[in-house]
């Protein structure tokens, strides 16, 4: 397949792209998977969310 021009990925990186935009019904649902499976990168996603909300509370603060 890869000799076909496919490119192979994990389930957790798929995952994770789905998992870029938080406002989607289902992103708890994966969320809850990524800190299940692979806890390191769910505190890392939680963390990178949680930065861009005090973002944004700062942005409208000014």
């Amino acid at each position: 397949m890869v000799q076909a021009g496919a490119v192979p990925v994990t389930w957790f990186s798929l995952a994770a792209e789905f998992q870029l935009d938080p406002k989607f019904h289902d992103a708890p649902h994966r969320m809850r998977l990524m800190q299940e499976n692979v806890p390191s990168m769910g505190m890392s996603a939680r963390t990178f969310f949680h930065a861009l909300e005090l973002g944004k509370r700062a942005a409208t603060a000014v």
